[in-house]
């Protein structure tokens, strides 16, 4: 398989040029995999087009584009194909199918498959269910049949530790506070480096506004990341960004600002939030010049259509830093790019701008001084 910006070269001189090109099977793959990721519709159809033509029997090819549909939420088109592939014993492929099956709310159905696969004695049915539960615990209206289907299969698999952390999020989801809590201790007890079940027990004493219980037990699951082999990039930001809320809602801002400090540093993570919450917990403590800078970088390298509910921040800071002019211009720029934008609207309101400026420097200036105290005195900022 060659390297994907080579097969990327490859394809557009294919479908630009015209030029007679063979991929193999697995760059078909590659080439679909990366078109879903970056949701680039138009190029993803052609390469799936193409691999009808070049593969149509492959089976690596066929399970990609059952994955594609069930990435884009076509369950009724990736289970068909599914069923047309008619291969028994796949552990992926019989993942995705019920995938399908909990996503359409075909709960018969889907009892009865994973019946069948007891009855077969599969060696991943545990880990079918394992999918099944977290599936059916992303979908409102099945989280009560989500319930009985966890509690049932704990039952059987009593020490697994996925399908126990399903049942406390379970019942997080319902809020049924309590209940959750009692699970996660329970749980606990013989699960203690469970960083799952930490991170759950965090977020109950959050909800009840037990913040310093909650970031004890966001220590405890941090700690526990920390002792295990999988990639945990994920669960790790998730934590502490909970762990940083709780800090600021106890107006312990320096402490949040160091745990934004060290999300900052992480790789392949969007910090588009964190640079939002990082720049108020900065205004909160009058760092008014650090706050500046970090809006700053983050509004260029960023369309400004996505950092909207920076800009009133980033004003804020440029008036407090004695950068007048360029909160004007700030203004004046996201005004014109987002004219339908609600918040950009209500900051319109305050003062007319037009684009036909008044003629004289004084003008400009006095409209320059009215929108700025104009903008002081809205809410369009952290205060």
């Amino acid at each position: 398989m060659e390297d994907i910006g080579l097969l990327l070269d490859k394809f557009s001189d294919f479908r630009n040029n015209g030029q007679n090109k063979y991929f193999d099977a697995d760059d078909i793959v590659s080439l679909m995999d990366y078109f879903t990721e970056t949701e680039d519709i138009e190029n993803l159809r052609s390469v799936i087009d193409l691999g009808y033509k070049l593969h149509p029997d492959n089976m690596d090819f066929k399970l990609q584009i059952c994955k594609t549909f069930v990435s884009f939420g076509d369950y009724e088109t990736a289970m068909k194909m599914i069923e047309e592939i008619d291969v028994e014993g796949d552990s992926e492929i019989d993942s995705l199918y019920v995938e399908c099956l909990c996503e359409l709310g075909l709960k018969e159905e889907l009892i009865s498959f994973i019946s069948g696969l007891t009855i077969e004695k599969s060696p991943y049915l545990e880990e079918i269910i394992e999918h099944a539960a977290c599936v059916l615990n992303e979908i409102d209206e099945y989280i009560h049949f989500a319930y009985k289907f966890i509690s049932n299969c704990l039952q059987v698999y009593p020490d697994n530790e996925i399908l126990k952390a399903e049942l406390c999020f379970n019942l997080e989801l319902q809020g049924r506070i309590k209940e959750a809590m009692t699970k996660c201790e329970e749980f606990l007890q013989s699960d203690l480096y469970s960083a799952e079940l930490w991170l759950i027990k965090g977020r109950l004493h959050a909800t009840c506004c037990n913040y310093g219980k909650a970031v004890e037990a966001f220590n405890y699951a941090l700690s526990c990341i920390e002792t295990e082999d999988a990639e945990n990039d994920d669960m790790k930001y998730e934590i502490l960004m909970l762990k940083a809320n709780c800090f600021r809602k106890n107006e312990n801002y320096y402490s949040a600002i160091s745990i934004y400090e060290e999300v900052m540093t992480m790789e392949d993570i969007d910090n588009t939030e964190v640079v939002s919450l990082f720049a108020e917990c900065l205004i909160m403590v009058k760092d008014y010049e650090q706050a500046y800078h970090i809006l700053k970088n983050s509004l260029i390298n960023t369309n400004i259509k996505d950092s909207a509910n920076n800009i009133g921040n980033f004003v804020y800071c440029c008036i407090m830093t004695d950068r007048r002019d360029e909160a004007y211009d700030a203004l004046f720029d996201v005004i014109v790019s987002l004219p339908r934008d609600i918040t950009i609207k209500y900051l319109a309101s305050l003062i007319a701008i037009q684009s036909d400026m008044n003629d004289t420097e004084k003008d400009r200036d006095e409209d320059r001084q009215r929108l700025i105290r104009s903008f002081i005195n809205s809410n369009l900022h952290v205060n």
